[in-house]
């Protein structure tokens, strides 16, 4: 990955949550009524949170520290190296394998027995990548 690469993701992000947040505002039985609707909101979901993984992979490749086994690991890597706050380690590793673990159903196809569950993952998505950003800064 070229550093490019990197600002596109960077870009990406943003513009994916206000995309969601677009979606989310609709209101349950309208974004339910139009598969347009769930296909945009899992593919924006899978294309931020590959992002974020891509992004905190580059950064430790760049800085030739220890390859993450898994995602989550990436979170673990950068607070060891200093780059991450460590009072903020167990809340990001959190949100990262809830972030994780949403994308892998979003793969498989699988939203649970009720669809409300996928409705609320954007809310959770969206306001947890924003304050996570801020946080970075």
């Amino acid at each position: 990955m070229r550093k490019t690469d990197v600002q596109s993701k960077l870009e990406a992000i943003p513009e994916n949550i206000e995309r969601l947040e677009f979606l989310q505002a609709r209101g349950y039985q309208e974004f339910r009524s139009d598969f347009r609707n769930i296909d945009s909101a899992l593919h924006r979901l899978q294309t931020s949170i590959q992002a974020l993984i891509d992004i905190g992979s580059y950064i430790i490749a760049q800085l030739g520290l220890k390859t993450p086994g898994f995602s989550a690991e990436v979170i673990e890597i950068l607070v060891e190296a200093g780059f991450i706050n460590a009072e903020y380690q167990e809340r990001y590793i959190n949100w990262f394998t809830s972030i994780t673990t949403l994308r892998w159903r979003c793969s498989m196809g699988y939203f649970g027995k009720k669809s409300t569950i996928f409705g609320c993952s954007i809310a959770h998505f969206s306001k947890s990548s924003r304050r996570m950003r801020e946080k970075m800064r």
